[in-house]
């Protein structure tokens, strides 16, 4: 309100100070002399005598600024004109709707079998180190007609590396100890194996469930008794058998979002198959030794459960 008073003030005084610049002007400019008319008789009558002498003609009177002008000037400096109203505000525009076929980018995070949205990034390729224990039980026949089974408490370490943020290639030691019986009469017994197996893993290394298959390598399953009175032996030896299994890894601790986790809880139920290749038994009875004719070869099973744990750096 106060600029647009001041604003009308400043327009006033520019007029008033115009008028006064115009009114000098002209009250400075030289007047031309008014044209003479020519003599008459007429003229010669106009002038009157008096008892002094004829009149001396009178001086024109300069021409001043009219008083009207100066005081509109003044009137429009010391009152100013009422304020403008204030500018209307302008109009919004309608909000745009949003189109219906308009969908959002998928997240690069997302992978296939996973789900679409994910808050812990995903462990890329690197090492990894499993040791845990479980249990296992054997079924099957050491050779044709002579079956043979057991129970093991076994343990398990494995390390390797993924090569892929989901494939990996482990290998390692697994061993146990326990019972055996009918090829071995209530004998305690050991078991041990090199495995060499390729996982799966549908998240990545760290966590997440998984898939494995691959070899036990020299498998051996050994029983003895320290009785006395009939002391017996048995070593059942397999050069290659094949190993499936499925498991999942848990991951410990709390889920970061910056960094993947690396540790975890493996879970794995595994399954082995194969043929004992070479078979020694030793009793007060018998002494045989030596490889396993292939017509007298049978397939022996072990199922097992296994818990590790599981470090992914």
């Amino acid at each position: 309100m106060r600029s647009t008073t001041y604003k009308v003030t400043l327009s006033a005084l520019v007029v008033l100070s115009t008028a006064l610049v115009s009114s000098s002007a002209m009250a400075d400019a030289p007047k031309a002399p008014a044209p003479k008319a020519p003599a008459t008789a007429g003229a010669a009558k106009s002038s009157v005598r008096t008892e002094d002498g004829p009149k001396k003609p009178s001086k024109a009177k300069p021409k001043t600024t009219p008083k009207t002008t100066l005081a509109v000037a003044v009137a429009v400096a010391v009152d100013p004109l009422p304020p403008l109203p204030p500018p209307e505000p302008a109009a919004s525009a309608p909000p745009v709707a949003a189109s219906p076929t308009a969908q959002p980018a998928p997240s690069q995070v997302d992978r296939p079998g996973t789900p679409a949205s994910r808050e812990v990034p995903l462990a890329g390729p690197g090492f990894v180190l499993s040791f845990g224990s479980g249990g296992g039980v054997l079924l099957g026949e050491a050779v044709k007609d002579l079956g043979v089974t057991g129970g093991f408490v076994t343990l398990d370490v494995r390390v390797g590396a993924y090569v892929t943020e989901r494939i990996g290639i482990l290998g390692g030691v697994q061993a146990g100890y326990g019972v055996m019986n009918k090829a071995c009469s209530e004998c305690n017994a050991y078991t041990y194996q090199l495995p060499v197996v390729a996982q799966y893993a549908f998240v990545d290394r760290a966590r997440g469930p998984y898939v494995e298959g691959g070899l036990g390598l020299f498998t051996t399953y050994a029983g003895y008794t320290k009785k006395s009175s009939s002391p017996e032996t048995v070593s059942l030896r397999s050069t290659v058998d094949l190993k499936v299994a499925v498991g999942i890894r848990i991951p410990l601790g709390a889920p970061s979002k910056d960094k993947a986790p690396t540790t975890a809880c493996d879970i794995r139920l595994g399954f082995d198959l194969g043929r004992f290749t070479s078979l020694e038994y030793k009793s007060v009875r018998s002494d045989v030794s030596g490889d396993i004719r292939d017509d007298r070869r049978a397939m022996h099973y072990l199922v097992g459960l296994l818990a590790s744990y599981h470090f992914a750096p």
